[in-house]
């Protein structure tokens, strides 16, 4: 299934549904993908054969199945993901290690996804690098003409 534009998104995420509406409008197919709501509602499936190309298919929980490279996103918007939501049956113990596994596996088919449309919006290795650093938000905001306060980062006492 082919799809304009791919959103990832967190329920509830007001901007992500009205930008869906507003472009459904205009004609586009517009799948929203809530990366939290894996491992629980979505599935996610790596593949790779001998000397072939890797396989994603992600099944949404609103019953869009696609897989990558056959099917094609144009326009792929991370704009939020959200942590997985981890059954409740799940031992304590088991908890931390379940969410990085999660969490690592919807880091995989995003990254994947983002490698392949033909536009991505947030680029996930140059996101990833600026939500990691306010010091560089701040940079960057300021060659781009915004005004920021005065800043100090610092672990020295004077």
């Amino acid at each position: 299934m082919d799809l304009d534009v791919l959103i990832t998104a967190i329920p509830g995420d007001m901007h992500a549904a009205a930008v869906s509406v507003a472009l459904e409008r205009h004609g586009l197919r517009v799948g929203r993908w809530y990366p939290a709501a894996y491992p629980r509602a979505d599935e996610i499936s790596f593949a790779l054969a001998a000397r072939a190309v890797p396989r994603v298919t992600l099944s949404l929980a609103g019953g869009h199945v696609f897989s990558l490279p056959d099917d094609q996103v144009r326009t792929f918007w991370v704009r939020r993901q959200g942590l997985p939501i981890l059954s409740d049956q799940l031992h304590p113990a088991d908890r931390e290690f379940a969410l990085k596994s999660c969490r690592q596996a919807t880091d995989s088919a995003i990254e994947h996804v983002s490698r392949r449309a033909v536009l991505s919006v947030n680029d996930v290795p140059a996101a990833r690098v600026a939500e990691q650093s306010k010091t560089f938000q701040l940079e960057v905001a300021s060659s781009c003409g915004f005004t920021c306060p005065a800043t100090l980062v610092s672990n020295a006492p004077a």
